[in-house]
């Protein structure tokens, strides 16, 4: 059914119900109401992309509550939808048009290799192009599987459809740190592949210089520019077309930039720096003929800290993302600037994201977010003067009362500001507390929560839970020296910044005293088992997924054969000199310090989880033994990301169950 209503600019908004159609041909009725079903769903949509010619647009769907991918035609109203569901060993993480008729999923997974110490589990990412009208689907680079990954497209070619570069880097040395599987002498290759979309079959179009580690492409297959970076004598530079050196880094352990195109006016090059050296973090400019490092611009606005869009069609570079309460987008090129300002207008209250576009820009695929909701797609057709609705993240839960998201801040215990994000119970305010409290401190740790919809604090706050969801110091997002007060503090005030949350929730009115628990995953879950042993008198139980407990061995699977890497820079950064001393190693690792929890622990972690690898799970259980105050859960078959509906579901049964028994709430 279609059904429409006009809006601000003149532009008419419709549904066309694609994604509810798929899933309807799929499951059928809806699950039921309760907590777990709804909040533990895989999202109905979770992205839409455009094709090239705008004939097609493929949308992330469910299928047997999977991530996978349903191809609608945009031409042929009668036309059923295609539907590509996961592959049985691998989770679809994100998709896009390669050309007009093939779809490339990216799939990870886990795969076991064999090298001489033994046999070691591996996360690789496979490319699966997929032409819909043909139903048939090709492993790219299927000749070549000994690569870790074969699913990052570096040009699609203007004129070969069926075809397009692919670049590797092979890293010859004796640590798994590189793109290849075998071990060899020491140094970088970078080889670029020609890639049959239709066979997934390859041929080397080009085999590159040592030490040069990147390339960038345009359309016509040509070489745009180079990176060389020199691990053996710490040198990196950057070339253009002509091979002539732009930019230049001596005594560089670690490589400080990496080239993410041309900008969109083709008169500098765009990269992004970790921050190494002097070059501060962040996305900065490089004239193509050679000049100064600079930071990029946009009227009044330094880009600063955020990363780049990138035109798939031209490879440059035509604006960059943003984040204050939600992600958002300034554009550099005007044409997608006017667009984007128009559906700003005409979706009042929401952040507008532009997500796809076709090659001609005739057509858009939009999304729309507002704080706590769920995100809906649009279909733009400016020439129409339409939007078409065409999906919804969470449609089960479009009726359902969420609860309210607010953006707060608090002092810390030493004076320093932290913000957060704050969920109430639905359809309760801050005068209706105090609420029991959960504190959700995120992963990463150089991440950053923000006000878009959480399934999982979302399913706290409907069981009557106040979650509070701090970006600690060390978090990003908020300059440089907010993220640098977190070096050093791993173990420390990176974790008390999230108690101190709580003390404030108190004093406000807003938590209910004696207490409150913690749950998170990947350095949340770390947090969330340190927080008990440093101030054990606010937590109540604590709640680890997939968590750090061994920060060291965690760090030492970085380690690449003792050289620096960028990977290790990061974790010396966070965790500071704690390595240096075996008391204070121990002092921020919970598997050295089981016998000083008197505090209940739920411990979840997947099995194939090569993130935080299974054996920090292992290695805490074999140390805490039979212990009355450890309950732990194997989700087996999972990976880190609780992609699958499986995962979600076990984490919020097991959870809410562990909460009613340790720091029960009265579901409203």
């Amino acid at each position: 059914m279609r059904t429409w209503g006009k809006v601000k600019e003149g532009f008419m908004i419709r549904a066309i119900g694609m994604a509810a159609a798929c899933v309807a041909a799929t499951f059928g009725m809806q699950a039921s109401a309760d907590i777990v079903a709804d909040f533990s769903k895989v999202e109905e949509t979770w992205d839409v992309e455009i094709a090239p010619d705008g004939n097609s647009v493929a949308l992330g769907c469910v299928v047997n509550a999977r991530r996978s991918v349903c191809i609608y035609s945009l031409t042929d109203a009668s036309a059923q939808p295609v539907i590509y569901p996961a592959p049985d060993n691998a989770n679809i993480i994100d998709f896009y048009w390669a050309s007009s008729d093939h779809v490339l999923m990216v799939a990870d997974m886990v795969i076991t290799q064999r090298f001489s110490s033994g046999l070691e589990d591996l996360r690789v990412l496979r490319g699966i192009s997929y032409n819909p009208k043909k139903n048939k689907a090709a492993l790219l680079m299927r000749d070549r599987q000994g690569l870790t990954n074969t699913a990052s497209v570096s040009s699609m070619l203007e004129d070969k459809p069926n075809t397009v570069v692919m670049g590797r880097i092979f890293r010859r040395e004796g640590a798994r740190t590189g793109s290849r599987l075998s071990r060899e002498d020491d140094g970088f290759i970078y080889v670029a592949f020609d890639v049959n979309l239709n066979t997934g079959e390859s041929r080397r179009r080009k085999r590159f210089e040592s030490s040069e580690v990147d390339i960038i492409w345009d359309r016509s297959g040509n070489v745009v520019a180079r990176e060389i970076f020199n691990d053996q004598r710490d040198t990196y530079s950057i070339r253009n077309a002509d091979r002539k050196t732009v930019f230049e880094v001596k005594d560089a352990s670690i490589q400080p930039l990496y080239l993410r195109g041309m900008s969109d006016d083709e008169t500098h090059f765009i990269a992004w720096s970790p921050g190494v050296g002097d070059i501060a973090r962040g996305t900065w400019q490089i004239p193509v003929e050679g000049g100064e490092l600079s930071r990029v611009t946009l009227g009044d606005w330094t880009v600063g800290d955020h990363s780049a869009i990138l035109d798939r069609y031209t490879n440059r570079v035509v604006g960059y993302w943003y984040t204050d309460d939600l992600s958002g987008q300034k554009f550099a090129d005007p044409t997608l600037n006017r667009f984007q300002r128009i559906l700003s207008n005409t979706l009042p209250g929401a952040r507008v994201v532009i997500e796809s576009w076709t090659e001609d820009r005739s057509i858009f695929i939009v999304r729309a977010q507002k704080p706590g909701r769920p995100i809906d797609y649009y279909l733009f057709e400016p020439a129409a003067g339409e939007l078409s609705i065409i999906g919804s993240e969470q449609p089960a839960l479009a009726e359902r009362d969420l609860g309210s998201i607010l953006s707060v801040e608090y002092a810390a215990a030493d004076g320093l500001d932290i913000p957060g994000y704050l969920t109430l119970p639905p359809g309760k305010t801050k005068a209706d507390g105090p609420f029991p409290v959960v504190l959700m401190p995120h992963g990463g740790p150089d991440a950053s929560d923000t006000a878009a919809f959480d399934w999982w604090a979302q399913a706290y706050a409907a069981a009557g839970y106040a979650v509070l969801q701090p970006n600690f110091r060390g978090s990003n997002r908020y300059g440089q020296a907010f993220r640098e007060a977190g070096f050093g503090e791993f173990g420390g005030k990176m974790v008390t910044d999230t108690v101190d949350g709580y003390t404030w929730l108190v004093a406000e009115g807003i938590g209910t005293p004696g207490g409150a628990c913690i749950a998170g995953a990947s350095y949340g879950g770390y947090s969330a088992l340190m927080a008990p042993l440093l101030r054990s008198a606010e937590i109540k139980c604590s709640i680890s997924v997939n968590g750090v407990t061994d920060p060291m061995a965690q760090m030492g699977k970085h380690n690449n054969a003792g050289r620096q890497t960028e990977s290790v820079s990061y974790w010396e950064q966070y965790i500071g000199d704690f390595y240096q001393n075996a008391e204070r190693r121990a002092a921020i690792t919970p598997a050295d310090r089981v016998n000083d929890y008197r505090t209940p622990v739920l411990l979840i972690h997947g099995d194939e989880d090569t993130r935080v690898d299974f054996d920090q799970y292992q290695g805490f259980t074999a140390q805490a033994g039979n212990a009355s105050w450890l309950t732990s859960v194997v989700m087996e078959g999972e990976d880190h990301f609780l992609f699958t509906q499986n995962a979600r579901r076990q984490v919020l049964e097991n959870s809410l169950a562990f909460l009613a028994e340790h720091h029960p709430a009265q579901a409203e």
